[in-house]
């Protein structure tokens, strides 16, 4: 394709601190070069939620998902309630302000440890509708009775219209 989304999931932010919130870009190819597509979109303020972990990009260069599989859920007074549930971001492009914006709220895993956004994720190439993410739960057995969701998004929200179950003898 002419569309690439490239990602690094500790990239330094803003703040030039040694490891950062992540971030990705997207190129699209010219016939003769690759040109950057609206600006470097960075990860959330706090470190390590390896923003950009997974990146996926519509054929036609507009919808894209990121992944953040070590975000952390925290507490009013910023202490960590829930560490590595992860979370799906999706940004589409506006052509007439030249920016990523992201569309549909974000998916936040649902259990400790489970690196949402990780790297089993599929997104529609066609039109970035349909997006499904795999669970993976470090050193954590039996604690979820699905393997997969589907999600589809409306207009305005995504919303969940499948659980995948495990099948027998396997486990999260």
């Amino acid at each position: 394709g002419t569309y690439i989304v490239v990602s690094e999931r500790a990239a330094p932010g803003n703040d030039n601190g040694l490891q950062g919130p992540g971030l990705f870009r997207v190129f699209h190819y010219n016939n003769s070069n690759w040109q950057q597509v609206g600006a470097t979109i960075y990860g959330e303020s706090e470190k390590n939620s390896f923003f950009g972990q997974t990146v996926e990009i519509t054929n036609n260069g507009t919808r894209v998902l990121v992944g953040a599989s070590s975000y952390d859920i925290y507490d009013n007074d910023g202490n960590i309630i829930t560490n590595n549930v992860g979370k799906i971001y999706t940004y589409e492009y506006n052509n007439s302000s030249n920016s990523w914006i992201q569309y549909g709220e974000s998916i936040v895993g649902d259990s400790q440890e489970l690196y949402l956004g990780g790297k089993d994720t599929g997104f529609s190439k066609e039109d970035g509708n349909t997006f499904a993410h795999g669970v993976r739960q470090e050193g954590i057995t039996n604690t979820l009775d699905y393997c997969a969701r589907v999600y589809q998004y409306n207009g305005a929200n995504w919303q969940k219209t499948h659980e995948i179950p495990y099948e027998d003898g396997l486990s999260g």
